[in-house]
């Protein structure tokens, strides 16, 4: 499973399409499941079967994400980015 964890407006919705293209590329033998993970993780059916591709801004999930996660990418706004 790789986890992408963002920061709303870090460009974390890109970033989680471009690791699904990634995983696609990389493991072609393996369906690719994505969702955006809010309450509940995917199945331990979903997870054996394909490559998970996850993303959450905040879930209650977080320990279990991290314990289950091949990889995780972060994605952060510049604070530059909340001057004004």
């Amino acid at each position: 499973m790789f986890w992408c964890l963002g920061m709303y407006g870090s460009a974390s919705t890109w970033t989680f399409n471009v690791v699904q293209r990634v995983a696609e590329t990389m493991l072609p033998d393996r369906p690719v499941i994505a969702s955006f993970v809010a309450e509940t993780l995917p199945s331990p059916e979903e997870a054996a079967a394909a490559t998970l591709v996850v993303k959450t801004h905040a879930a209650p999930a977080y320990d279990a994400l991290a314990r289950r996660a091949t990889a995780i990418i972060v994605t952060m706004r510049d604070p530059r980015d909340a001057v004004a």
